[in-house]
């Protein structure tokens, strides 16, 4: 193991641990694609499930840990904060990354005769981790909106492969040989990260804010001006209404009438 390959399981078990984090602190997944944890999920359980085959400490206790945090992702995605989960955003068809993954994982190994089960899994997995940012990028351009835990969580990934392309560099330099079929996935992976996270951030999402105004009354200052309160009657038990002047504009023409006409009656006996 070089220290390059440790370096990117380090950064790979970094970014998971802080999506994870970031998810429970804030209990919600909102800007998360759920498809794209799918995949990777997918991949881990292709990859390295081999953990119970017994060939170091090392890669047993990291083969298991991936499958346990890839697994319990996916969980609080959609389910323990599955309310959270935005469908609408996260829309893409992943079935056809799947089906090209597995077409392209058995293509590849025709000209070496029949491929082996380990073989085409392993294939599989770096195919389907390699594309597994698609639905991200999907989710952006759907709400326009990059939310800040998955830029940073992106960044972990794409230091993550970058280290792990820096190992078969050396690799390649220190043996001369090159496993290219799974190197120039690893360089697309890395590649499609970059540009996720040269996207701009989009537009920040503004929640309504509610303002309590106070209403403004008139003042009135005599009995002669259109007032705030109403006389509706020229009795001694007069009855008065509070309201606005445009809502009760009909009202107060009715009773500005029976005043007058109350009052040239009045005038009449005298």
């Amino acid at each position: 193991m070089s220290v390059p390959s440790f370096l990117g399981d380090a950064a790979h078990l970094a970014s998971c641990l802080f999506l994870i984090f970031r998810i429970e602190k804030r209990q919600s997944c909102v800007g998360i694609s759920g498809k794209m944890q799918v995949l990777l999920t997918a991949a881990a359980l292709t990859r390295y499930w081999d953990f119970v085959c017994f060939y170091s400490i090392y890669y047993s206790i990291r083969n298991f840990v991936f499958i346990c945090l890839s697994l319990y992702v996916t969980f609080i995605i959609f389910i323990k904060y599955r309310k959270t989960y935005e469908k609408r955003c996260d829309s893409f068809w992943i079935e056809s990354i799947i089906l090209t993954s597995i077409t392209l994982s058995f293509c590849l190994f025709i000209e070496d005769g029949s491929p082996t089960p380990e073989q085409i899994s392993r294939l599989f997995s770096h195919f389907a981790e390699s594309l597994s940012i698609i639905p991200q990028i999907y989710f952006y351009i759907v709400k326009q909106q990059k939310d800040d835990t998955v830029t940073y969580y992106i960044m972990l990934m794409t230091l993550y492969r970058v280290f792990f392309v820096i190992h078969w560099i050396i690799l390649y330099l220190q043996e001369g040989s090159l496993e290219a079929l799974i190197f120039y996935p690893e360089v697309i992976q890395t590649s499609s990260y970059a540009i996720f996270l040269l996207l701009p951030k989009g537009k920040k999402e503004e929640l309504p804010v509610f303002r309590n105004v106070p209403p403004k009354f008139i003042t009135q200052h005599s009995l002669l001006e259109t007032p705030l309160l109403k006389r509706t009657a020229t009795s001694s038990s007069s009855i008065y209404i509070l309201g606005r002047d445009s809502s009760y504009s009909s009202l107060n023409r009715s009773f500005n009438t029976d005043t007058q006409s109350t009052q040239s009656s009045e005038s009449e006996r005298y």
